[in-house]
Order: C-alpha cells, then structure tokens, then sequence
C-alpha cells in the first residue's frame, strides 16, 4: 500500500500517486523484456479523500499508518483487478479529476463494491492502455 498526501497534501497527490504506478508498470515491463526477472502481474487499486493518519501502537512498538473510507475502497477496487485481469483500477470520478486524463483509453464500468449500497462507476486500465 502506498499513500499520497498524508500527513500534509500537496494538490498533486492523485497526479503523484498516477504518476508512481505507470513507473512501476514501465519499470516492470523492461525488467521482464530484459530478462532480469520473471513475468508478473501486478493490480493496483486507487481512490482518494480523507484519511486518519498518524503514528498508532505502544511506546515500544509504533507505526505510521493511514484509516479510512478510501483505504478500504482502495483495497476492495484492488481486488477487481483478478476478476478484469486488468493492472489498475479506480473510480471514474479519481480518473476525471486526472488533468490529463484525456490521454487514456480504459475501460468504464459500473460494479458493486462489498459494504456499499449503490454500485459505481470504475476506470479500468490494462498494462497496455495504462502507458502513454
């Protein structure tokens, strides 16, 4: 799990967070090309909003960690990835805010997510149509 814009936001953390998984997807894909590991899949799930974060645990034993609504979306949008055999998926609206969103093809949807009542609407991006 990565997080963006915790503990001050910068305005460009959906860009940056963007931005972190197409590098992981281009590195990945010339490691594979290149022999240097082997072939593998990756699925990331994005959304964003408001987060609890901070250190949490004992005197002995602390750890930074994020609590939320968009952790737990995040976490169920990553989980689709398996069922599309796609590599990214997060919701239309996080992929419309991207100023340069205009430049992806993905693939729209509405699904059912686990814990919400009403569907929504989702991006999905393969390795293919993830890169510009």
């Amino acid at each position: 799990m990565a997080t963006f814009g915790a503990p001050v936001s910068t305005a460009q953390d959906t860009v940056n967070a963007f931005t972190a998984v197409q590098v992981i997807v281009n590195t990945l894909q010339q490691k594979i090309q290149n022999r240097e590991i082997q072939p593998v899949k990756i699925g990331v799930g994005m959304y964003a909003g408001n987060v609890i974060a901070g250190n949490v645990g004992s005197q002995k034993r602390r750890q930074y960690s994020v609590n939320g609504n968009p952790v737990i979306m995040a976490s169920r949008l990553e989980q689709l990835n398996k069922l599309h055999n796609s590599t990214l998926i997060m919701s239309r609206s996080l992929f419309e805010s991207l100023p340069n969103h205009n430049e992806f093809r993905p693939t729209f949807l509405w699904t059912e997510i686990k814990g919400l009542e009403n569907r929504i609407e989702v991006a999905i991006f393969t390795e293919q149509n993830l890169l510009v």
